[in-house]
């Protein structure tokens, strides 16, 4: 059997073997290299989203469809929305991952109309689900008030946040003169860096015929900042129910 020529192998690729072989391996270290510069971008560019700066600039907000207005920080993008069932919604977005939002939320104040209309006494009425006691103002036996109801319905969507969450206890307090039920919460989200703990923080805010529910989210390495945003934006918030 002849006997294959290499030479002739080497002459038809412009290049003898061992330059091949260099050429592989060069080829081989620049596609290394280059992976490892993309995973390291995605890395530097998910830390800083999950990284807050301090914040030193304010800005105002107002809507007067909702009536709201209220303090954020000037760096944070605002972004407004309409959502059926929940009225309007004002998001503060300083990343993906580090938010505040707040929203008038139709569906929790046609509950509280129905709370504050006198057929609300009569026996007849049905519970409303979700909303343990809305009618009877009863839970296990006890009173609860209605901003602390208002407040267990408006966080069943803490469930979409993330998995193994958790609630702490509810407090009450007054925002803009209104009852306010304020509690705080805990969740794990994957990232590209892996699983990250983020803290939270909302503020069910019960007016007379109105209901505004604030939230801020953000990983819990940044829980000092998030919780002086969120506690100079609500002690800035003004709500007025008589705004069209």
């Amino acid at each position: 059997m002849p006997q294959k020529d290499s030479s002739s192998d080497a002459s038809r690729t412009g290049a003898p073997p061992s330059s091949r072989r260099v050429l592989q391996t060069i080829y081989r270290s620049v596609w290394v290299v280059s992976l490892a510069a993309i995973v390291t971008m995605i890395f530097v560019f998910q830390k800083r989203d999950l990284t807050l700066t301090k914040v030193d600039r304010w800005s105002t907000f107002s809507d007067p469809s909702s009536g709201m207005s209220l303090d954020y920080p000037s760096n944070w993008a605002v972004r407004k929305s309409g959502i059926s069932g929940v009225g309007s919604v004002v998001s503060f977005v300083y990343s993906k991952q580090i938010q505040m939002k707040v929203a008038m939320d139709e569906a929790l104040g046609a509950l509280l109309n129905v709370e504050n209309s006198p057929s609300q006494s009569n026996p007849n009425i049905p519970q409303v689900p979700g909303i343990p006691g809305l009618s009877s103002n009863d839970l296990q036996g006890k009173r609860v008030p209605v901003p602390e109801r208002m407040h267990q319905y408006a966080g069943r969507r803490l469930t979409q946040l993330g998995s193994d969450l958790q609630e702490g206890a509810t407090t009450m307090t007054q925002i803009d003169g209104k009852q306010t039920a304020l509690s705080d919460f805990t969740y794990r989200l994957r990232t590209s860096i892996g699983k990250v703990k983020f803290w939270g923080q909302r503020a069910t805010v019960v007016g007379v015929r109105r209901v505004y529910v604030c939230e801020i989210i953000g990983p819990e390495s940044q829980r000092g900042i998030l919780e002086s945003v969120f506690g100079r934006t609500l002690l800035s918030a003004r709500f007025q129910e008589g705004a069209q």
